[in-house]
């Protein structure tokens, strides 16, 4: 395709797409309800001490509440604590996230609560309870 100076070349590929779909987690027995709009300030709040080579945060999922905490290599802290509504959380676990990859994932969603179904091992699959897709962040170590 040419047109005024551009010129655009494709070629197609001769294979086997990937199986995309075995990367998105399977429905988890963890499940958090969270408001988005609340979940992406207290992250960025928690973010307020971290630094671009250090952005882990730690997510404490509790039965009732989710702790944001963020450490940085000067050993200063920050904390947040929002509510949520979960279901198959008895027990408090804590699960290990880049906070930037959250904040886009849920800033890219446009719906007011999402669903977040949690497999403590690996990943969290991020979900509008509006008709807006899915999000796959994957956990890391803190």
């Amino acid at each position: 395709v040419y047109n005024e100076g551009v010129t655009l070349k494709a070629k197609l590929i001769d294979g086997k797409f990937p199986e995309y779909q075995r990367a998105i987690p399977k429905a988890s027995e963890h499940v958090a309800m969270i408001h988005r709009e609340n979940f992406v300030n207290a992250i960025k709040r928690a973010q307020c001490v971290m630094d671009a080579k250090h952005d882990g945060l730690a997510f404490d999922f509790s039965k009732d509440s989710l702790m944001i905490a963020g450490k940085n290599a000067d050993h200063e802290q920050s904390e947040e604590v929002i509510e949520i509504t979960s279901s198959g959380i008895e027990s408090l676990f804590t699960i290990g996230f880049n906070g930037r990859y959250m904040v886009d994932a849920l800033n890219s969603m446009d719906t007011e609560t999402v669903k977040i179904s949690l497999n403590p091992a690996s990943s969290a699959l991020i979900e509008a309870t509006e008709v807006c897709g899915q999000r796959v962040i994957m956990c890391m170590r803190i």
